[in-house]
């Protein structure tokens, strides 16, 4: 929790998102049971109906040490609201800032969101540093490889002389059992040279149709606030961003529960580890900014 309480500060020279933070915990606030403290818009604007509501739940929860009417950056009045409010919150006036999209991330940590097109059997190839790059599917006869998007790349008939599979492809990672991209290029590569009915380049097609996909998404410009930056730096909540991206493009779509102007909420199954999750998101749409995001069993 301390490391939200930062984001509640409400005086005439706070930044307008902390002042929002301040008043959305005040409208969660009921006063004797029913009304809340603060019943106005969220508009980061620190004027006398925010600085009365501060007053009214000052004295009500007979918070002592500040000035009456203000909210100071650590103080007592903000611990008690970053209790109130359940900590992460946003309001939709947060500013964006940079991301590396590298920060944060663990070694091993395999994710995947698989779109709603993709077979639930198929198996995901995976390139060297474990990103899920597309699957490998059997179906109606015929062996498909999919791109990101399920769009098929390359299909062959099951039981011809090179249907592009073999044990040695597996490499089991987080609980998934994954097909190495790498492997399976080289497989049809030397099929190929070997005079089999694997065209030859045949490996390098495939490669760039899927790398095509995923470069694609990667176009997607994603930008975050000072919350969710943090929680990407952070191991143990971090969702790699071309993930976050999938579950935007892919994700069930609605609009945002807590009623952020301009948000939507994204939500959509997801894997880390071989556990399965549910990842949401709330994006502020007008510059893509992630307001919001965390996965739960």
């Amino acid at each position: 929790m301390e490391e939200y309480e930062t984001r509640f500060e409400a005086t005439e020279s706070s930044p307008r998102e902390d002042v929002a933070a301040v008043q959305f915990a005040l409208r969660k606030a009921a006063r004797h049971g029913t009304r809340p403290y603060y019943a106005g818009e969220i508009d980061g604007r620190f004027g006398p109906r925010t600085r009365s509501a501060i007053a009214s739940y000052q004295r009500d929860r007979r918070i002592a040490g500040e000035r009456t009417g203000e909210v100071r950056r650590g103080g007592p009045t903000g611990r008690s609201l970053a209790m109130l409010a359940g900590g992460e919150i946003y309001t939709g006036l947060e500013a964006r800032v940079a991301l590396v999209e590298s920060a944060g991330a663990t070694a091993g940590a395999v994710f995947e969101v698989r779109p709603p097109n993709i077979p639930a059997d198929a198996t995901p190839i995976a390139d060297d540093e474990l990103t899920i790059v597309g699957y490998r599917s059997e179906r109606h006869g015929l062996i498909e490889i999919l791109d990101l998007d399920g769009e098929v790349v390359h299909r062959d008939e099951l039981g011809l002389e090179s249907p592009l599979f073999d044990p040695s492809l597996l490499i089991p990672a987080g609980g998934l059992a994954m097909l190495s991209l790498r492997k399976l290029l080289a497989l049809a590569t030397g099929r190929a040279a070997a005079g089999t009915t694997v065209r030859l380049g045949l490996g390098q097609e495939i490669e760039r149709a899927l790398f095509r996909a995923l470069h694609s998404l990667r176009q997607t410009p994603l930008r975050f606030t000072n919350t969710t930056a943090a929680q990407m730096r952070d191991p143990g909540r971090h969702v790699p961003v071309h993930v976050l991206r999938m579950a935007i493009r892919h994700g069930r779509r609605a609009p945002d529960p807590r009623g952020v102007r301009g948000a939507i909420e994204y939500r959509i199954p997801m894997s880390r580890l071989g556990q399965r999750y549910e990842l949401k998101i709330v994006l502020r749409e007008r510059d893509n900014t992630i307001l919001h995001f965390h996965y739960e069993r």
